[in-house]
Parts: C-alpha cells; sequence; structure tokens
C-alpha cells in the first residue's frame, strides 16, 4: 500500500485536476484492508486487526474505521491511554 500511496500523491501533485479520482482510488485500497481489519477483530486477533488497520491508513487516513479497530485493540489490551488516542 505505501507504493499506491506514492504513486497516487505523484499523481494529486501532478495532476491536481485528478485529486477526486485519486481519492476514489485510495478508498478502494483502504476498503479491502479495512474489512479484513474488522474481520480479524471480531475473531479476536487483534494483532493481525491492529497490522491490518495500520496499513488501511497508509493510503487513507480519512474514516474513523481503522481508528476504530485500533481502539478497540488497545482496549482489549488494557491500554485505555492509547484506546483514548484513537477513539
Amino acid at each position: 500500500l505505501k507504493l499506491v500511496d506514492s504513486t497516487l500523491t505523484v499523481v494529486e501533485q501532478a495532476k491536481p485536476g485528478c485529486a477526486q479520482q485519486a481519492t476514489q482510488l485510495r478508498q478502494l485500497a483502504w476498503l479491502g484492508t479495512t474489512n479484513a481489519a474488522l474481520q480479524a477483530l471480531n475473531a479476536q486477533q487483534a494483532d493481525s486487526a491492529a497490522k491490518l488497520a495500520e496499513r488501511a491508513l497508509i493510503v487513507y487516513k480519512k474514516d474513523a474505521l481503522p481508528y476504530y479497530v485500533l481502539g478497540t485493540v488497545a482496549q482489549q489490551k488494557g491500554d485505555a491511554a492509547r484506546a483514548a488516542q484513537y477513539w
């Protein structure tokens, strides 16, 4: 996802008129990873859920779901302060 993010950043800078399309591509890349993070969270696989949520945030940071996953994982591990940072 880092390559996708870097490529889309270059496109956005070179062609500002393509920003909407770049955002849509970011959301597509984000969607699969975020869904996998939620599935891992529901399957009680906290470490996998956190890694997937962090990966989703590489490409798109404007949606709350990855932060929700990270906050929930922190809460499950007893780290209330960290959970509050994500929520």
